[in-house]
């Protein structure tokens, strides 16, 4: 009798993991959905630029995040992933395919991040057959919750990533000048500028270190797409950040001259939750050195 109420017990503990894991068409009424996973295919060949502009991030994630701006149980993350699973299978695209490249694009929950992936496409990225994702993805730091976009490619031979983009609503600003600034001109253009003020606006009580991390990667990206020394600037770039701690965000980076010498110039907006001050450094190209700072306190 005990061995068979043991069986019984194991049973259905075994039936109620089952069951949660596979919500079913009656729990619309508990998780309701007001936006659905969107999922296409897609064999026109996508190169990194149309990617980024097309697929980084989908409007069905903006709607996301309209239409759910506070924390959400995470087993929609499980509604989602079914509604999306349909799709595939009435597509007639290989389901064993979708849920390995799934799982090496790592969509899942940690202990900070919460994932709600929406867009699914079969696609080509520079000439590999990839599946394309895209979803909203919640950081809860105690302090700030932050929701945004997450996109990911994930190549179907291979199973490896080959494309990540974390989209950043406003990107710092990268530029080359032929201005040769003395110290009177380069207060008067870097005080007060459109980006530092754009960034208050956009970044106003949200710090966390990824966010920093995908300004600083934006801004290497910028440096190399034009041409510039990436290893020489991420040197004059390290100088600069040795005076910055947290609650700094560069807003605005050129290539110039000052006093006769070729610098790089560093703007950042700074200051717990407001970004309500601003500070620029004129780092020589070819010493690394600060030779100019100023700003607002």
């Amino acid at each position: 009798m005990n061995r068979f109420k043991v069986g019984l017990f194991c049973v259905m503990i075994l039936c109620f993991f089952s069951c949660k894991e596979d919500i079913n068409q009656t729990d619309s009424e508990i998780y309701p959905l007001k936006v659905y996973p969107i999922v296409i295919s897609n064999q026109n060949n996508t190169g990194i630029d149309e990617l980024y502009n097309s697929y980084a991030r989908p409007e069905i994630c903006n709607q996301f995040i309209k239409y759910y701006p506070d924390s959400l149980d995470k087993s929609y993350q499980t509604v989602l992933l079914k509604y999306a699973r349909k799709n595939v299978v009435s597509l007639s695209l290989d389901l064993d395919i979708f849920n390995k490249c799934l799982e090496a694009a790592r969509i899942n929950n940690n202990n900070d991040t919460c994932f709600y992936p929406l867009y699914f496409e079969d696609g080509i990225f520079n000439g590999k057959e990839v599946w394309n994702f895209g979803c909203v993805y919640e950081i809860d730091f105690k302090i700030v919750k932050f929701m945004d976009v997450y996109s990911v490619s994930v190549e179907k031979k291979t199973l490896k990533v080959v494309n990540v983009q974390n989209y950043l609503p406003l990107k710092p600003e990268v530029r080359i000048s032929n201005i040769n600034y003395d110290t009177l001109s380069v207060v008067r253009a870097f005080s007060a500028t459109k980006a530092a003020d754009d960034f208050r606006k956009i970044y106003k009580n949200i710090y966390y270190w990824k966010l920093r991390a995908k300004m600083d990667e934006s801004i290497l990206n910028s440096v190399d797409s034009l041409k510039e020394n990436k290893a020489e600037f991420q040197e004059c770039f390290n100088s600069a950040n040795k005076i910055f701690t947290m609650w700094t965000l560069p807003c605005l980076v050129e290539s110039a001259r000052f006093m006769n010498k070729d610098v790089w110039i560093i703007e950042v907006v700074y200051g717990a939750g407001d970004y309500g001050h601003y500070f620029y450094t004129v780092i020589d190209k070819g010493t690394h050195e600060l030779i100019f700072a100023d700003g607002c306190l």
